[in-house]
């Protein structure tokens, strides 16, 4: 059974589930160089996944799809309010502008209208057009269904966690329903919610992503940047001031404000707005890190112990926050963390596809149920097509054998230079993990600034490690707790104060770094390239940093990985088995 995943609005991506298993995934912004496109519908992914997996419309047996974002032409106008068509429109609006850091509004999302149709209308699948969707996309007479926001969350943290039970936590900005957190138990094959968290006035996604704002960056972009600074500031400046911002409910088990619904997010926006003004950057990213890591690791705890638990799956976008992945797993109560690796909304596509899975094939979907090996579920391209563009862009490039090629990419790396490495299937999901990546030593202390100068970029950040797997449990501490999910660079581990003068580049100032640990299995050459490193310089790990430019999404085609040589962006080129340099 061949399953359509399609989620539209930001991070817009598609998957497709084969058997129960995921065949591809890919987000939109990588083929419209577009960060966190928003558009309709992805309708590049659509073309390109039925591209490299022969896959067409027509063999696809059942489409499940998020509806916040699923544009107004597929839903029957006559049954709408025309007060609400003109919200829908208005929200559409303002979310784009939002994206693009123009307005700082309460963002009015399409949830909000879908909750208003809800109190009308008991299914909103009754008012999709499906007939005119399935044509103009050029399905058969299939089935489909919605599936809810949260629950696209929800789905691939607990699946691909392959615990029998678990807590699974999800928290955003906001979903279907004006609901930004769900926390479920997941026992006997079945996912119970036991705890929702609505309305902007309260929502720990948009805390955070007020801050982001308030600091001069873009919300729903550049709260990577909000964790790193927090390292360099002091929380206690203001930590207690900004507690009416968030806090939990008496029970623990929901999350609530001090501001009222009225309001909105816009009413606590203010309130932060003057509350900062005078007060150092860092002191401000500190406080918002410290109060989301309180709030949130202490209602996990709560959850845990009410529920009897030991085992956390975490998704959201709220979850690409690494430290606040490490607190939760420093946990007493915690045996065992994951977190989804593309736990934004591009990992919606997966979330959804395994949904319909769940509705169409039960046993099938749990006979084949396992633990990623990997998120390599992207593009690819064969040598081929390689080096026909390699012969058309004019650099100097040479083949060789895999191994030697190897040799001579670490011999690179421990000289001083700064490689791009292209191999393989694309990664899904925000971290760059070995196929589309940029590659240097971990032994600079400097490079933080003079790589990101390179790079266009502005990071508070240090670059992170791809580590051997048989290595990783002497470099960090606590690993065990977090071994699987840091397969994905998803958490944080302090480092032991034995490495740390080692590995300068990747260390942080407060003495952790977010590891890629790689094991032979799941990417033989990457693991293979870092081992050949590792016998040079006797460290068994190298600098992994994004392969892409500040403001752009991660490269997807090898014309890109070119133009990066082209424009000095790194000094030699792997892609695939040819080494090309300047």
């Amino acid at each position: 059974m061949n399953i359509l995943g399609l989620h539209s609005g930001h991070d817009a991506s598609v998957a497709i589930l084969k058997d129960g298993q995921v065949a591809a995934a890919i987000s939109e912004e990588r083929l419209s160089r577009i960060k966190c496109d928003s558009d309709d519908l992805p309708l590049l992914s659509l073309e390109e996944i039925y591209r490299y997996t022969d896959i067409s419309p027509k063999d696809i047996n059942f489409l499940s799809l998020l509806m916040t974002f699923m544009p107004e032409e597929y839903f029957i106008r006559e049954t709408l309010y025309k007060e609400l068509e003109r919200r829908w429109v208005r929200a559409r609006r303002r979310l784009k502008a939002y994206l693009k850091g123009e307005t700082f509004k309460s963002v009015l999302l399409v949830a909000n209208l879908a909750e208003k149709l809800k109190k009308r209308e008991k299914d909103l699948e009754d008012h999709f057009r499906w007939e005119k969707f399935r044509k103009d996309f050029g399905f058969d007479t299939i089935k489909w269904r919605f599936c809810d926001h949260h629950l696209a969350h929800a789905w691939p943290a607990v699946y691909f966690s392959n615990w029998d039970e678990a807590l699974v936590v999800t928290i955003d900005g906001m979903g279907d329903d004006r609901i930004f957190h769900t926390t479920s138990v997941f026992r006997d094959g079945k996912l119970r919610r036991v705890a929702v968290s609505r309305g902007a006035a309260a929502s720990v996604g948009l805390f955070y992503c007020d801050i982001t704002k308030l600091l001069g960056y873009k919300p729903l972009r550049h709260e990577g940047k909000i964790t790193g600074l927090s390292a360099y500031g002091d929380p206690s400046k203001l930590l207690d001031s900004m507690k009416p911002c968030l806090r939990l409910f008496p029970d623990k088990m929901t999350f609530v404000s001090d501001f009222s619904e009225k309001g909105g997010e816009s009413e606590r926006f203010r309130y932060l707005k003057k509350l900062i003004r005078s007060h150092e950057p860092s002191d401000v990213a500190a406080a918002g890190q410290q109060l989301v890591e309180e709030v949130v690791v202490s209602h996990v705890q709560a959850a845990l112990r009410r529920y009897r638990l030991s085992r956390v799956a975490l998704s959201g976008g709220l979850f690409a926050n690494v430290k606040l992945n490490h607190e939760i797993a420093e946990l007493d109560e915690v045996e065992e963390v994951f977190v989804f690796p593309a736990m934004g909304d591009t990992g919606n596509a997966v979330g959804t596809a395994l949904f319909g899975m769940y509705h169409n094939d039960q046993e099938r979907l749990w006979e084949v149920r396992a633990r990623l090996d990997d998120v390599y579920w992207g593009s690819s391209y064969d040598e081929y097509e390689i080096e026909k563009i390699l012969k058309e862009s004019g650099v100097s490039y040479r083949r060789y054998v895999f191994e030697d090629l190897a040799g001579k990419v670490a011999n690179l790396i421990h000289s001083g230079r700064v490689v791009g490495c292209f191999q393989g299937r694309m990664e899904f999901g925000p971290r760059a993990l070995g196929n589309r990546s940029i590659l240097a030593a971990p032994t600079d202390r400097t490079i933080n600034d003079w790589l990101n100068k390179r790079l266009d970029r502005t990071e508070f950040m240090p670059f992170a490690p791809s580590v051997l797997a048989p290595y990783a449990d002497d470099i960090f501490k606590n690993y065990s707790k977090g071994a699987y999910t840091s397969k994905f660079m998803t958490i944080i581990f302090e480092v032991y104060e034995k490495w740390r003068s080692k590995i300068p580049a990747v260390v942080h100032v407060d003495g952790t770094a977010r590891p890629q640990v790689v094991a032979r299995e799941d990417n033989p050459r990457y693991y293979d390239l870092i081992e050949a490193y590792y016998k040079l310089s006797g460290i068994p790990l190298i600098l992994n940093t994004s392969f892409n430019v500040h403001e752009e999404p991660i490269i997807c085609k090898p014309v890109e990985a070119i133009r990066a040589l082209k424009d000095k962006r790194i000094d030699a080129l792997m892609i695939e088995n040819f080494l090309a340099v300047t």
